[in-house]
């Protein structure tokens, strides 16, 4: 075989290994949380502790600096039984849930298309194993043997997805939770009133800076202006003074 059907073999065969029952991919419930927390590094540093209390792991996680708000959107894997848990003490680190979603997945279903799929996979393989025997030149005997790997590879990935949804005992939840900008905890020891005071107070001197500048400039381009207009009165009327002596 050439070393591209043993590296596709090979991918297969890791696909098969990392997708055993312990690592399933299959999920009895799933859930999806949006939140707004009050300072993103210390939920994000809370969610990792949580992860290790609850015997749960990320599945994906994406973080998004924004100018206006720092984000992640993360999937968690967890033990159904930790399910309910988990899920309450994440929300308890919201400053506030804009939606909240769980339910339970048809696995019933879920079985069905995996079938499918492997059915398709099965199909696709007998096909190019018949090119494979059909085959003379040395150039298709390659390539087909390149794609018998290729597809024994997303066969072996699907065969290990049925293995854990069989026996699966993971769940899934969804975490979509951000920071706003200028939007940080309060200081320690200060309590929220003052901290809305405070906040408060640095807006109104935020916005109202502006305006006192712009209304400093007309105020001086007014005085400018009225002290033109009396030194051309003052010299007009020394003019016809002078033109009119009696």
């Amino acid at each position: 075989m050439s070393n591209k059907s043993i590296l596709w073999a090979l991918v297969g065969l890791l696909g098969l290994a990392f997708l055993a029952p312990s690592t399933s991919l299959a999920q009895n419930k799933t859930a999806s949380l949006v939140f707004e927390v009050a300072d993103y590094d210390r939920a994000h540093a809370q969610i990792d502790s949580l992860l290790r209390r609850w015997g749960a792991s990320l599945a994906s996680e994406k973080e998004d600096f924004f100018v206006a708000k720092t984000a992640n959107q993360c999937v968690v894997r967890v033990p159904n039984e930790n399910f309910d848990g988990f899920l309450a003490d994440v929300s308890s680190l919201a400053k506030s849930i804009s939606s909240r979603e769980s339910r339970l997945l048809d696995l019933a279903k879920e079985k069905q298309d995996l079938q499918l799929a492997l059915d398709d996979k099965n199909r696709a393989l007998e096909q190019h194993r018949q090119i494979l025997s059909r085959a003379k030149a040395a150039l298709e005997i390659e390539s087909a043997e390149a794609k018998i790997a290729e597809v024994a590879a997303q066969l072996a990935v699907l065969q290990g997805q049925m293995l854990a949804l069989e026996q699966g005992h993971l769940s899934s939840i969804q975490l979509d939770y951000h920071q706003k900008k200028g939007a940080a905890a309060p200081a320690a020891g200060e309590q929220p009133a003052q901290a809305a005071a405070h906040g408060l107070l640095w807006n109104l001197l935020v916005y109202s800076l502006p305006v006192a500048v712009l209304a400093g400039l007309m105020f001086a381009l007014y005085r400018v202006q009225r002290n033109k207009k009396r030194r051309t009165r003052k010299q007009h009327a020394s003019t016809q003074r002078s033109n009119n002596p009696w």
